[in-house]
C-alpha cells in the first residue's frame, strides 16, 4: 500500500527539508536593522515597533515623547 500522507512545510514544496520554526516558513530575501525587510518578487515591508508605556508611573516627558 503506498504512503498516501502529505508532509508538512518545505519538505512538501521539494526542498527536501521541514521547517523547524515558525520563522523559518516566513519567506524573505534579507532583513536590514531599520526594519526594512526584502522580499521576493521585488517587494519590501517595514516593521515598526512600539513601546508599551505606563502613563501613571512615567515622567511627563516619556509621556509627551
Amino acid at each position: 500500500m503506498k504512503n498516501t500522507k502529505k508532509k508538512n512545510g518545505a519538505a512538501a514544496k521539494g526542498k527536501g527539508r521541514a521547517a523547524l520554526s515558525a520563522q523559518q516558513t516566513i519567506p524573505y530575501l534579507s532583513m536590514h536593522p531599520d526594519g526594512v525587510c526584502k522580499l521576493p518578487g521585488g517587494l519590501y515591508t517595514k516593521t515598526v515597533e512600539y513601546e508599551d508605556i505606563n502613563y501613571s508611573v512615567a515622567s511627563t516627558e516619556d509621556q509627551t515623547a
